[in-house]
Formats: structure tokens, sequence, C-alpha cells
């Protein structure tokens, strides 16, 4: 959908990159810098494997994030300033997302998307939903990647742009609506 929009991003920040990175990522934006954030160092061997071997400009931090310290304020408060528009955050960590895009407010001038995975229990959903756009003013422009078990949707991808962005695209794609019947 970001693609069918015009959207080629110039940086990402993938945090939480596990042991293959992030295939559509690497699949749909193999010019832009990658800046990866991952605790586990077993998994960077196979981490540097696959961006060398798509010839993806990468640069690859190992850290541990959380909401306070270490938040990823601080982790890249040197490489913000150096991130090529537009830009793209992804956090996929597993339970610590809104801890972690906590620690990130900062950033969030520097950046123009964030991708987010949540689970669809205990409030995880409205609680990303209510801190980014209640709280933060970033719009939901689409939920993908769904998951399902235990017989129903377990977990998707957030997919937010800054207010200023969804503006920008709103003019550019001024088409009517038709909604989809299901």
């Amino acid at each position: 959908m970001l693609k069918a929009n015009g959207i080629d991003f110039k940086t990402i920040v993938d945090v939480g990159v596990g042991n293959d990175g992030t295939p559509v990522l690497i699949d749909l934006y193999p010019t832009a810098k990658h800046i990866l954030i991952e605790k586990d160092t077993v998994v960077f061997d196979d981490i540097v494997r696959r961006y060398t071997s798509a010839r993806i400009e990468y640069e690859l931090i190992e850290a541990k994030v959380d909401e306070f310290e270490p938040s990823l304020n601080n982790i890249l408060k040197r490489h913000k300033h150096k991130w090529a528009r537009p830009c793209l955050l992804k956090i996929d960590i597993d339970g610590l997302d809104l801890q972690v895009v906590r620690g990130a407010v900062e950033l969030f001038p520097y950046v123009d998307w964030i991708m987010i995975e949540t689970t669809i229990k205990l409030n995880r959903l409205y609680n990303k939903l209510n801190f980014l756009s209640g709280e933060h003013k970033w719009v939901l422009w689409d939920i993908v990647d769904p998951h399902y078990g235990y017989g129903r949707l377990a977990q998707v991808d957030l997919l937010f742009c800054n207010a200023g962005v969804y503006e920008e695209l709103e003019q550019k794609h001024n088409k009517s609506y038709t909604p989809i019947q299901i």
C-alpha cells in the first residue's frame, strides 16, 4: 500500500530485527538506509549475511531497548539528524513495543511513519492507538500483517503517519471513497 501511494523510504529504523531482518522492508526498500537495532547478538551473523547479500546499506546496533534506559531517544540521539526523509520507525519487540515507542518521543520530529506490532488482547491495541493517535496526533494509516491464533485475530502491525504526511497524501490522492462491502 505504501509503494502504491508513492512512499519511498530513504531511512528505515528497524527496532527488533530478529534473525531474518524484515523481509518486506528489504524487498520493497533496497535503496533505503536501514538502521537495525537488535539485542540478541546470536543472530548478528544472520542479519549481516541477509543485508549484505541484498546489497542494502545498513548499520547494525546492539542494544536492548526499553522506555527509560536505554530508550530509543538515547540510543539514536546522534543518528536522528542524519536521517533522509521519508523515514520509517518500525518496532517489533514482542510485548514491549509501547514502552519502546514511549521512549522514542524525541525522535518523532525526525520520523514520518511508525509501524508497531500489537497483540489483540489486554487493551494493548487500545493503548498504542491512544498513545500515538490520541496523545501525539499520529494518524492510523493501515492495519497490516494479520496473524491468527486461538481461532481469532491475535496480532497485527499498525501503520501510522504523522499529520503532515497524512494531509499531503490526502490532497495528492483526493479521490472519491467507496467502502468495500464484506
